[in-house]
């Protein structure tokens, strides 16, 4: 199966990693974070959670690569979250692919607080990105 799900993932992570400065929190192993197994096979690997922590001036704090791999299946999902001092929303890209020729993926902004409580919010940051280019 061609990697492009994962390749994309990686790149967005690329990107953010050559923009900022991040530290890798590796595995006891000093790879990914985490190592996923397959439930039917504990011997064969099953995807990987990469996390990194952003420097303490930076309006970022974690950036996360989590690749579920099963079967013809590769699901990646990446996470951009804002430090929590902010209102800065979060970002999450996924993209999963089915095989070699057929792809998916969605990318969204994650709102730090609720719609009901802090209408303003919305306003706010999400008002901008509405503007038409």
């Amino acid at each position: 199966m061609s990697a492009f799900a994962e390749d994309f993932t990686a790149s967005l992570a690329e990107r953010c990693l050559a923009a900022g400065s991040w530290q890798e929190l590796p595995g006891a192993d000093g790879g990914p974070r985490m190592a996923f197994q397959s439930a039917g096979n504990g011997d064969a690997g099953a995807g990987y959670l990469k996390l990194w922590r952003a420097s303490g001036d930076s309006g970022w704090d974690r950036m996360i690569h989590a690749r579920l791999a099963a079967d013809t299946v590769d699901t990646n999902l990446f996470f951009l979250f804002a430090r929590a001092q902010g209102v800065l929303p979060h970002f999450h890209g996924q993209a999963v692919q089915f095989g070699g020729d057929q792809c998916v993926y969605n990318a969204d902004l994650l709102p730090r607080l609720d719609p009901v409580d802090h209408p303003g919010y919305f306003r706010a940051v999400f008002e901008p990105l509405n503007r038409p280019y």
